[in-house]
């Protein structure tokens, strides 16, 4: 079939089955609206082409060229696209669903909104690429390159990203609920307002980031490096923080309810009105830090390094504070157990 019987076909409606275009030349051809089923498309060049809205299921892309094409609201279902070039496409509200696509190359190209569910990206490359409002929903996402990406809103759900590249990355509002992050270097990246609840960073190198209002509830962060971050009104409920460092950070109003943060470093920090209840902070450090109108309700702070930090009418309700060492700190400012409210927690009705 020639590329102009093509067009004409796609013009009335036909759907195309079953047809061999492999290494065809179908560059910067007007195929929006096409329905294919089964078509093989393996090697061929299409790009600039047009595919607004067509629907190609079972079909082979493997090694095409369709660099520059215009692919929006297009669906791939259960599609071979391995080795194939989207680089600079337009892939706005485009669907891959089931779909192989190992080593594909998205550089450059607008993926808002995209869907990609149960899709191979087996060291796939979205450097560069706006991922703005996408997804990638239980998805092989090793070795994928996110390079420079804008990954704001992006929904990661459960992804391992432990050999992603992800130096310049944006993940502000991002969704990376239970995502892998272990081990990787995370320095001066936005995850401002992003999810990471369940989330393992551990031993992750975040210094100099922005977790701004970031969630990381549950999340699993032993001997992770906050260090100089900005995370003003971040959460860490019920976090594993276990020798993590967050030294000389900014952590005003941030969560730390029921955080273990045995052995945790937070020296110099900025804590002013931040919540430790019920924390496990023993042998932690929290040398010169401010934590003015913290709230340690239920904490255990034995052992901790106080040394110098300001106190001044920060909360001691209930606390556990045995051997702490408070060098050079004026403990008279602190706000210590209240009776009537120790009385109150403990009372239980008479049967």
């Amino acid at each position: 079939m020639t590329p102009s019987k093509l067009v004409a076909k796609i013009k009335k409606g036909e759907v195309i089955s079953g047809r061999d275009f492999s290494g065809k030349d179908l560059s910067k051809l007007e195929l929006g609206g096409g329905i294919f089923e089964q078509v093989n498309f393996a090697g061929a060049n299409m790009s600039g082409t047009i595919f607004t809205e067509s629907i190609f299921n079972e079909s082979d892309f493997s090694g095409a060229d369709c660099s520059g094409a215009v692919l929006c609201e297009t669906i791939f279902n259960r599609c071979k696209t391995d080795k194939v070039c989207f680089d600079n496409c337009i892939l706005t509200d485009a669907k891959f669903a089931e779909t192989q696509a190992s080593e594909v190359s998205f550089q450059n190209s607008d993926c808002t909104d995209t869907v990609f569910y149960q899709c191979s990206l087996v060291d796939a490359n979205f450097k560069s690429s706006t991922l703005f409002k996408a997804a990638l929903i239980e998805c092989e996402t090793d070795g994928i390159c996110l390079s420079k990406a804008n990954c704001e809103q992006t929904v990661f759900l459960g992804a391992d990203l432990t050999r992603t590249e992800l130096k310049g990355a944006r993940f502000i509002q991002s969704f990376l609920m239970n995502s892998d992050l272990s081990g990787k270097d995370l320095r001066e990246i936005d995850f401002s307002r992003a999810m990471l609840k369940g989330a393992d960073l551990s031993l992750a190198n975040l210094t100099g980031a922005n977790i701004t209002q970031t969630n990381f509830m549950d999340a699993t962060l032993r001997q992770t490096c906050f260090d100089n971050v900005q995370g003003q009104y971040a959460i860490f409920m019920n976090a594993m923080m276990e020798q993590a460092s967050l030294q000389n950070a900014r952590l005003i109003q941030s969560c730390f309810d029921g955080a273990n943060l045995r052995l945790a470093n937070l020296s110099n920090t900025q804590l002013e009105c931040a919540i430790f209840n019920n924390a496990l902070c023993r042998s932690s450090r929290f040398i010169g830090a401010n934590l003015t109108y913290c709230d340690f309700s239920h904490a255990d702070i034995s052992d901790a390094d106080m040394s110098r930090a300001d106190v001044t009418r920060t909360k001691f309700h209930q606390t556990l504070q045995h051997q702490a060492i408070w060098t050079g700190v004026n403990k008279g400012t602190i706000v210590g157990t209240d009776p009537e409210l120790a009385a109150a927690e403990q009372w239980s009705p008479t049967l």
